[in-house]
């Protein structure tokens, strides 16, 4: 419920008996609340989460592709947004490529890197290091 303006990102660690080792949240605030939509976990144990950051202006709300990482000790490495400058972005899936890559897919109404959209949402996918 984004009226709310409450939601915050939450990633929690478990032992194989339940008990919490770690957890990471990411917090929104009263203009901006953060979504986790999907996980992926490399060899080294990082995380990388896909979502959402939504912004709440006052009068309408407009969100960006959330991609972040997060150590094996649920220590956060790094951050990224994907925005439109005209339209909502959002990142639903991530996965790891075989050559270190990160992948971030999603749904756009704007144009994104100069790309006009083409129609009501358009599909994206994105491509990052690990680093």
């Amino acid at each position: 419920d984004y009226s709310a303006k409450t939601s915050d990102g939450w990633l929690l660690k478990l032992d194989n008996n339940g008990n919490q080792l770690w957890n990471y949240t990411s917090y929104g605030t009263s203009q901006q609340e953060h979504i986790f939509t999907n996980l992926v976990i490399d060899a080294q144990g990082n995380t990388y989460l896909s979502g959402e950051k939504v912004n709440n202006n006052g009068t309408s709300y407009v969100s960006s592709a959330l991609l972040v990482k997060v150590d094996s000790t649920g220590n956060l490495l790094w951050e990224e947004t994907l925005a439109s400058p005209t339209g909502s972005t959002g990142a639903y899936d991530v996965a790891l490529g075989n050559n270190g890559q990160i992948y971030l897919t999603g749904l756009t109404s704007g144009s994104l890197n100069g790309i006009p959209n083409a129609g009501a949402f358009d599909v994206f996918i994105a491509r990052y290091s690990q680093s």
